[in-house]
């Protein structure tokens, strides 16, 4: 039998590689509704001051941190697929361009999965930021304590003017006089 070759762009590689995509957004989206969750359990576990529960929220954090990667590289191995099936470069492979080139329902799906994940996206760097702004407080806290039990100074930016993390300032918690 003789078939011609299949163009690039035609129906069956968009169908294909859109159902590629969605499978693979799929575990996207996934991933980081379980991190979202992760994340406000890291932030109730800071906020209950529950020492257990930030160890156990921080070892399920690192779980899905490794998965992610091994996600970004499944994508970044899509996106190479797609930049030369299309023959267009890779930094120009976007969901929102194939869901373009892919009509009907497929590419409204496409769309709307585009629109989900940048949704939990941004969820999951708010409470990330939420999270570090309450450990930064916490850490402050502890540094002014420190200083008020030593007698130190108290040192006002984390960063000295050379970029440096300067010395904590506390005086000593041990006392040498008789």
């Amino acid at each position: 039998m003789n078939q011609k070759p299949i163009e690039r762009s035609s129906p069956e590689i968009l169908t294909n590689l859109a159902l590629i995509c969605l499978a693979h957004m799929d575990r996207e989206e996934l991933l980081l509704s379980e991190t979202r969750e992760c994340l406000r359990r890291v932030r109730e576990a800071l906020l209950q001051d529950d020492g257990a529960a930030v160890r156990e929220a921080l070892t399920r954090q690192n779980y899905l941190a490794q998965t992610s990667e091994e996600i970004w590289a499944q994508r970044g191995r899509f996106c190479q697929s797609v930049a030369a099936a299309l023959d267009i470069p890779l930094n120009g492979v976007t969901l929102q361009l194939l869901a373009a080139r892919v009509p009907g329902e497929l590419g409204e799906r496409l769309a709307a999965c585009r629109l989900r994940v940048r949704r939990l996206a941004k969820e999951v760097d708010e409470l990330n930021r939420g999270n570090a702004a309450l450990i930064g407080y916490s850490l402050q806290f502890v540094h002014q304590l420190l200083v008020a039990l030593t007698g130190g100074e108290a040192m006002g930016e984390r960063y000295g003017p050379i970029g440096k993390v300067p010395s904590m300032g506390c005086g000593s918690v041990v006392s040498t006089q008789v």
